[in-house]
């Protein structure tokens, strides 16, 4: 008795310890997102879509989050977000005051608010406002995948 126990014990306590780890792991400082110099394609001050070029797969590669931009044409820009194990939000973003901002679903049904930013081959990711009852962290950068 005394053994199972001291099992159980240690079961519980290392689920513990490996829940608080994994819930530090997508955080970012969000005072440092995205970095200074990263800016949406600009022409004269005025944001634009960003070019074809950034169609297609984008990952994460510390996190396992992965971004799927669909289409991209000069109204709007569809796309997916997947974080890792938590959820796949399917969203549309337009040009909003200057700013790439988009709209999604989260797995409950509600929306879910944010902004994209396209810089030096490299995506932006702010969640501005959601919902969800299980928060998405609240900044992701995308690059692409290294092919071998």
């Amino acid at each position: 008795m005394f053994f199972k126990k001291k099992i159980f014990n240690f079961i519980i306590i290392n689920c513990l310890v490996l829940l608080i780890l994994f819930s530090f792991i997508g955080c970012k400082k969000s005072s440092d997102f995205p970095p200074s110099g990263g800016i949406t394609t600009t022409d004269n001050g005025k944001v634009n879509m960003p070019d074809q070029s950034y169609s297609g797969y984008w990952d994460d590669k510390d996190l396992y989050d992965q971004l799927t931009i669909s289409e991209i044409n000069n109204d709007y820009i569809k796309f997916n977000l997947s974080v890792y194990r938590l959820a796949s939000i399917d969203a549309t973003a337009t040009i909003e005051n200057n700013s790439i901002k988009f709209v999604g679903l989260d797995p409950a049904g509600n929306n879910i608010y944010g902004t994209l930013v396209f810089s030096n081959n490299t995506i932006y990711v702010s969640i501005d406002q959601q919902n969800w009852q299980y928060e998405l962290p609240k900044n992701f950068t995308f690059t692409r995948p290294l092919v071998n």
